[in-house]
């Protein structure tokens, strides 16, 4: 069995030394959470939710909120395909890049069988000169193949089952969309 430690390669990125780093990754939520406009009483599954749940700090009080990771200590349910309501926006933010593609199609695939009508909302970075200077800059290192899809491979599928309907390049580093049926 896996120790938490091997599925985060950063798992205190939200609370990095260097301010740039902080920014970075706290701004990608409040992007996306402006993309979205999620209202109160909308169930929000954060897939891929972490040990911080970010998403829900930055969604504050009063929001409808579930947060799953393949960790289940981090999680709020023991399986998001089996919630009681169903979800009208789903959150897959800097995620799908760490699922093979077998697993990004069977999760796409649970996506649409818990709420084919669901919003979903990802983040999915670029890989770039920029990202590579950024990485550099910042002394982050990855650990090979912790990205175990490109930006055109996540796409390429996610486009068999939504239509993107807004997208917007964060910084040049990452790209946050979202989707509909």
């Amino acid at each position: 069995m896996k120790r938490i430690s091997e599925y985060v390669s950063h798992p205190d990125i939200y609370f990095h030394k260097n301010p740039l780093v902080r920014y970075y990754f706290n701004e990608i939520f409040v992007k996306a959470i402006n993309l979205a406009k999620p209202r109160m009483e909308d169930l929000i599954l954060d897939f891929g939710c972490g040990k911080h749940k970010q998403l829900k700090k930055f969604l504050g009080e009063g929001f409808n909120y579930c947060g799953y990771d393949i960790v289940k200590e981090w999680s709020d349910a023991d399986d998001y395909t089996f919630l009681v309501q169903k979800p009208v926006f789903i959150f897959a933010l800097s995620v799908l890049e760490h699922l093979t593609k077998e697993e990004l199609i069977s999760t796409l695939q649970n996506f649409k069988e818990i709420n084919p009508d669901a919003i979903l909302i990802t983040a999915i970075p670029f890989q770039n000169m920029q990202s590579e200077l950024l990485k550099k800059i910042t002394g982050i290192k990855q650990t090979e193949n912790e990205h175990k899809l490109s930006f055109r491979q996540i796409n390429d599928n996610i486009l068999n089952y939504y239509i993107p309907k807004e997208r917007m390049n964060f910084l040049n580093l990452i790209q946050i969309s979202k989707w509909r049926n």
